[in-house]
């Protein structure tokens, strides 16, 4: 860490990631016994948007064309063969009245 960086930087850091402080000044080994986990983002956003696009009602190729996207890509970002990028979830969000960090939690 630079030197200027300081338990103040630590917080502020930690408040915008929505995180417990300490875990910031872990040592790497010791962050998954605190019960932090890794989460794959593909996994996420292909989870919630097969969970967000059924409560809809939705197919497949009519939450593509919702938002703007090819006929079959939904499928490939539900089915993992895409990393989807911002803009993509942004539009997808749109089309599925969610704000888009709701695709990734």
């Amino acid at each position: 860490m630079p030197r200027f960086w300081n338990e103040r930087h630590h917080n502020r850091l930690a408040i915008a990631l929505d995180i417990d402080p300490c875990l910031l000044l872990a040592p790497a080994s010791s962050r998954f016994a605190i019960g932090y986990s890794e989460r794959p983002l593909d996994e996420l956003v292909a989870k919630n948007l097969k969970t967000l696009r059924s409560r809809l009602g939705l197919a497949q190729e009519e939450t593509a064309g919702a938002a703007g996207l090819v006929r079959n890509y939904v499928y490939k970002i539900e089915s993992r063969k895409v990393t989807v990028t911002l803009d993509t979830l942004d539009a997808l969000a749109q089309a599925l009245r969610v704000e888009s960090w709701q695709m990734l939690v």
